[in-house]
């Protein structure tokens, strides 16, 4: 629960959206210069690197986060700028409660660059959410607009967004971002709820 300072009034603050992202792989061609033995190693490296990162999704997805972030630590070992790997180990990491390293994982992604967008879009989010957990809510928020300004449909952004906005008494924007999520979906509860017990909690300044 989140308390509204100075009131009675408390706004809800449900789990922490944490989105393990499936990967298909897709071997790209490679270059027409490349000897057959270059080639062959290539191809055989890619195979490793899946092998383990595909363990690494199976352990995640029984629960198994430990036996999950060896996978991927042996998958990092073979690639080491394999984004979707710090995403995923991040996210296990977040799982067994070891956020400073889920903070690291999710920033190797950031400076990676992923081609794939969405995950530099959720490495931001997931990030924002350590941060709140942490209790460093300006980082969050700081995170969040970041995964805003990458997705500005991103619902759950704006609600989490809103709930650190509390933290920090900046009521007038947690409404905004309450409304902002309301908007792009009509039927999100948690921010109808959270919107209402801000506004009916008098804390907000009336012209």
């Amino acid at each position: 629960m989140n308390i509204l300072a100075n009131h009675n009034t408390k706004i809800t603050n449900v789990s922490l959206i944490m989105l393990l992202m499936l990967v298909g792989f897709h071997l790209a061609c490679g270059d027409s210069s490349e000897t057959n033995d270059e080639a062959s190693e290539n191809e055989t490296m890619f195979v490793v690197e899946s092998i383990y990162y595909d363990q690494g999704i199976e352990f995640a997805n029984s629960g198994d986060y430990q036996s999950a972030i060896d996978s991927f630590d042996r998958a990092v070992e073979v690639k080491p700028d394999f984004a979707e790997v710090f995403y995923n180990r991040g996210f296990a990491y977040v799982k067994l409660g070891e956020y400073t390293k889920a903070i690291d994982d999710f920033t190797q992604v950031i400076l990676l660059k992923p081609d794939r967008p969405e995950f530099l879009t959720m490495a931001f989010y997931n990030r924002g959410n350590v941060y709140n957990l942490l209790e460093e809510y300006n980082k969050g928020i700081d995170d969040y607009d970041k995964a805003i300004e990458l997705n500005p449909d991103f619902v759950e952004a704006y609600y989490y967004r809103g709930n650190a906005n509390i933290k920090i008494r900046e009521y007038e924007k947690a409404l905004v971002d309450y409304n902002s999520a309301i908007v792009i979906n009509p039927n999100y509860e948690n921010a109808l709820n959270n919107r209402k017990t801000l506004l009916d909690s008098g804390i907000l300044v009336k012209d």
